[in-house]
């Protein structure tokens, strides 16, 4: 993709954050301008100010950038999935989970499971020591 010429990038300056010039699929013509800055606008921060650690946590699922392969055949098995429980106030992980299936009810109910139960075991077996 060409850079954008240096009228254009005037034209974006001076318009100021969130303006509709130049936006892709006409939608400043097409939608107005409410619909490109609701496309194209900068997220806003979130309206939930929590008072305290674990009054709000968020769960969210993404693919991992990796590509899981058969240990024997070295088939293409697919791309994992990353689900996260992470506590609002603090930002603190309180709950994860890796699968190859696609995200559903039942890994939300295994990352809140592990959200609420006590960790020391877990992070145990990852430094390689025994109980």
């Amino acid at each position: 993709m060409p850079a954008a010429g240096a009228q254009t990038a005037r034209l974006s300056h001076a318009a100021g954050p969130g303006a509709a010039v130049g936006c892709a699929g006409g939608l400043a013509s097409a939608g107005g301008a409410a619909a490109a800055r609701q496309r194209y606008d900068r997220v806003k921060p979130s309206s939930l100010q929590p008072s305290w650690p674990l009054e709000v946590v968020q769960i969210d699922h993404t693919p991992i950038d990796v590509l899981v392969v058969d240990e024997w055949e070295r088939q293409p098995l697919g791309r994992p999935w990353l689900t996260l429980a992470i506590d609002v106030a603090s930002r603190f992980v309180t709950g994860f989970q890796i699968s190859l299936d696609r995200p559903s009810s039942l890994t939300v109910a295994l990352v809140l499971t592990q959200a609420v139960l006590p960790k020391e075991g877990f992070r145990l077996r990852i430094l390689g020591q025994t109980a």
